[in-house]
Order: structure tokens, then sequence, then C-alpha cells
């Protein structure tokens, strides 16, 4: 751990190789690594007191120590929370191989706000491009099917299921995308889903925007998932 800060701000300034603990003294290396352990634990203190003076300690007047600081928090925690995030803060696919198989669902659902008058057009069949609900469901199926193509992350999954529901609701007014995604694997389908209502809800506004461009596309989330590590997920605010 000795020489991590000073390696870092080497990297940042792309003037030294990993590991050359040249830039910082001793002194300065052993502070980064205090601030750096002290900030942490700052930060994760509910107490709004804690939290002001690790801030106040965490902005030392050696720029380059503060940076050397920042680099390493961000690194460090984005590693520890985001999955998609290695070690050195790049991005990567995960790998699922070791996870076991299990049955998946994941829920999602948007809206795409509309005029009565767009509405009325949609329910007596009249727009130019056709069968609005029925075209926006196919798309929906086809997006799904095609996640890993549109998301670079995402892997390729096998889908047992997909299920695109659309409504008209005039209390909105507007139309409603609910999408179901199911497969038996070794990772959730949250994407598919979200991909299925968020293409869904773009063929919508293709099909209406001779008539409506100011439809809006809203509220897309994930509504519910099952299966995997993490157990089942309900999104209570929706």
């Amino acid at each position: 751990m000795t020489g991590f800060g000073p390696a870092i701000l080497a990297w940042e300034a792309n003037a030294l190789p990993l590991g050359d603990t040249r830039i910082l003294s001793t002194a300065d290396n052993d502070r980064i690594l205090t601030c750096f352990n002290r900030v942490c634990k700052g930060f994760l203190s509910k107490t709004l007191s804690k939290r002001i003076y690790f801030l106040n300690f965490f902005l030392t007047p050696n720029p380059k120590i503060t940076a050397c600081i920042l680099r390493i928090i961000i690194t460090s925690m984005s590693a520890e929370k985001l999955s998609h995030v290695d070690e050195a803060g790049k991005a990567h696919m995960v790998n699922v191989g070791e996870k076991p198989e299990t049955d998946r669902i994941a829920v999602a659902r948007g809206e795409v706000h509309l005029s009565i008058e767009t509405m009325q057009l949609i329910r007596a069949g009249l727009m130019k491009k056709g069968d609005v609900l029925t075209v926006a469901q196919i798309a929906g199926i086809q997006a799904a099917k095609r996640t890993a193509e549109l998301i670079p992350l995402c892997h390729t999954i096998p889908l047992t299921h997909v299920e695109v529901d659309i409504s008209l609701d005039d209390s909105i007014p507007g139309v409603v995308i609910e999408a179901r995604v199911r497969t038996f694997g070794r990772t959730g389908v949250e994407m598919e889903a979200l991909t299925a209502v968020s293409v869904a809800a773009l063929t919508i506004y293709d099909m209406v925007k001779a008539v409506e461009k100011t439809g809006r596309i809203t509220n897309i989330c994930l509504v519910e998932k099952h299966g995997g590590q993490s157990g089942d997920f309900y999104n209570k605010q929706v």
C-alpha cells in the first residue's frame, strides 16, 4: 500500500509507470493513505457534522495529494459497488460463469403521454402508419431479444418468455406499457424488460409523431424482479 497514492497520481498524469513513487514524499504518501481511510469512514457516517469534519480534513492544501485521494476513493468505491467496473475503474463484462442457474423474471413499466385527440385516433385505428399498439408490442418483444446488441455490457441471454402488454389510459392521458421477461440462467433479465418497454415507447412515438410531436416518454422503471443471488425486488415507488 505504500506506493499506491503516488502510483495513482503518476497514472493520472501519464508521467511515470504504475508503481513509481518518485512524485510524492513518503510523508505525503502516508498522509494520502490516512486521508483516504478517514474520508471513507466519514462519508459513510450518518452524522452531518462528522461528514463536514472529514470533508474539511480531505481538502488538503496540496493539490497533488487531493488528486490522489480523489482517484483512490473513486476507484475503490466504484469497484466495490458497481459490478461493471473493475479494480482499475474500467468498464468490463461481469463473469457470471460461477453463478447458479435459477428461474429469473423481471417486470418493467413505462408510459407515453399523449393528447386526447391522438388517443382517439389510436383507438379508432386512424393513424397513417397502422395499428400503433400492435406494432409497438412486436417492437418491444423484438427489442428484448436483442438487448445485448444495444447495451454493451449485457450478456446474450436465451429468453424463455417475453410478454409486452400495451393499453390506452385516459386518466394519463396516454399509453401504458408493461413488459415481463423470463429466463432460466445465471444472470437477470432486468435490462431486457427495460429495453422492451423503452423500444415499445419509442415505436409509439414514431407511429404518432405525424399528428403529435409533443408526446412524452416517461416513468420507465423496473417494477419487480425475481431469482438470482439478490433475491426478489419490488419497486415501492411505482
